[in-house]
């Protein structure tokens, strides 16, 4: 560093207020857009700026610009350049506070979002990194009531964590999980849900698939009976995935189309059924029924034509 850059916070120390603030838990965009520098927090005493905010390793670094044209921001810099002036410390708002466990076991209360308001030169720091807080409204924080502050927000974080654990759960919804009473903690519950979501996607994929094939084949036997053309085939598929009753009473009552046998009548006078002659060529119709051949040539000659074409 040169003699004009500071460090304004390093995470690696606990401050005298007895927590650690993280950098990278920092919001500077406010500060950034106006990145005053004051003498020892006071508001009167606006001494330049404190620009080029960058973070190396633990510590949060800045470059004070002084204001050499004001008397105490001329003083100040010949004070740092000399080495006599070297603390600087940040104004902050801290917004959440937690309770971390170090690799060591240590515990140390640890700020995890705050916002820095403006950043100050020292004469006296009062801990290794010094700071100043201040409320949400801007108001500055007695030191004596840091502390208090401080266990306030950690309490909040606390009390949301235990109500975030504490999840009660009906005896069927334990069934309905797959859990049992003394698996009720939040990762199970997560777990279980997860597990159930799954199955439901699954079940819910393959009735679809159903409900999908009952449709086609409801319409492809629509076809095939000629109750409606292949043209026809989607707008149907899409009514019967809609509304499947209503497609197949609509399809239903449509009157399906004759075969070439329903249109001719028996020798005897008997009115060919389409079951039965559906699959007669025209050698069988010539040798089981000659006369009934002769009148398909009379009464329908296109039918005869057609069983014609497929005589083997």
């Amino acid at each position: 560093m040169n003699e004009d850059e500071y460090v304004l916070n390093d995470e690696s120390v606990v401050n005298s207020h007895g927590f650690v603030l993280l950098n990278s838990a920092g919001r500077f965009e406010r500060y950034n857009a106006n990145p005053v520098m004051l003498f020892n927090h006071d508001g009167a005493n606006l001494i330049g700026q404190m620009t080029g905010l960058r973070v190396e390793g633990t510590k949060l670094i800045g470059k004070a610009v002084y204001d050499e044209e004001d008397t105490l921001g001329a003083k100040c810099k010949r004070q740092a350049k000399k080495g006599i002036l070297k603390g600087c410390s940040p104004g902050i708002i801290i917004n959440a506070v937690e309770l971390r466990t170090m690799p060591g076991g240590e515990e140390r209360v640890t700020v995890t979002d705050w916002e820095l308001c403006e950043t100050s030169l020292v004469s006296v720091p009062s801990n290794r990194n010094a700071l100043r807080l201040y409320n949400r409204q801007g108001v500055e924080i007695p030191d004596d009531q840091v502390k208090l502050s401080i266990e306030a927000l950690l309490n909040v974080n606390k009390k949301t964590e235990e109500e975030m654990k504490e999840i009660i759960l009906t005896s069927e919804a334990y069934v309905a999980l797959g859990l049992k009473s003394n698996e009720a903690d939040g990762k199970s519950i997560s777990a279980a849900i997860m597990e159930l979501q799954a199955r439901v996607e699954k079940a819910e994929k393959e009735l679809e698939d159903q409900r999908k094939l009952k449709a086609n084949e409801l319409v492809a036997l629509a076809i095939k009976d000629g109750r409606i053309t292949a043209d026809k085939k989607e707008a149907f598929e899409k009514l019967a995935l809609a509304d499947y009753d209503t497609a197949k009473s609509t399809l239903e009552a449509i009157p399906a189309k004759e075969s070439l046998g329903a249109k001719v009548t028996h020798s005897t006078g008997k009115t060919a059924i389409a079951d039965e002659r559906k699959d007669w060529t025209y050698l069988k119709w010539a040798k089981e029924d000659p006369e009934g051949l002769k009148k398909m040539k009379a009464e329908a000659p296109e039918a005869f034509e057609e069983l014609k074409k497929h005589i083997r």
